[in-house]
């Protein structure tokens, strides 16, 4: 009987450990460069909420609803934003990490995990674009249907 042998031999030499490396280097700087981003928008909307609020104080009158519910949609916006930018730059600052392990170790579960991170910033990324795909599609069939434009 033989012995069943693997279907791919893939082996990682000089040129491909380098290539890896600097995609590691750069999902590195991409995402914290995104994660620094992130947190200054939800900065920058919180600042806005705040200028909103100090604005309208003088002359709010019956319009303090009005001026609730907008300061309430920006910052429940500014938090769905949030959440929905952070996991893919978490997802690819694993990836970036666990390569680096990975190169440096030589390593495979690291390796492994490196890809696994790489493949969740990748669904994740899929699922979000089928999302908002279906949403302006959605919007696109209701504005038709309405008798509104369609673009």
């Amino acid at each position: 009987m033989q012995e069943s042998q693997p279907l791919f031999s893939l082996t990682i030499d000089n040129t491909a450990r380098e290539h890896l490396g600097s995609i590691a280097k750069w999902a590195r700087f991409l995402a914290v460069a995104g994660l620094v981003l992130v947190v200054l928008s939800i900065i920058g909307s919180f600042i806005s909420i705040v200028m909103v609020y100090r604005a309208a104080l003088p002359g709010v009158g019956g319009s303090a609803d009005v001026l609730n519910a907008v300061v309430i949609g920006t910052a429940i916006g500014s938090l769905i934003i949030l959440v929905i930018t952070v996991f893919p730059l978490v997802f690819l600052l694993h990836f970036a990490r666990k390569m680096q392990s990975a190169l440096s170790s030589d390593r495979q579960q690291d390796l492994n995990d490196a890809f696994l991170q790489l493949k969740r910033h990748s669904r994740y990324l899929a699922i979000m674009i089928v999302i908002m795909v279906s949403i302006y599609g959605i919007s696109m069939l209701s504005r038709a249907v309405a008798g509104g434009t369609t673009l």
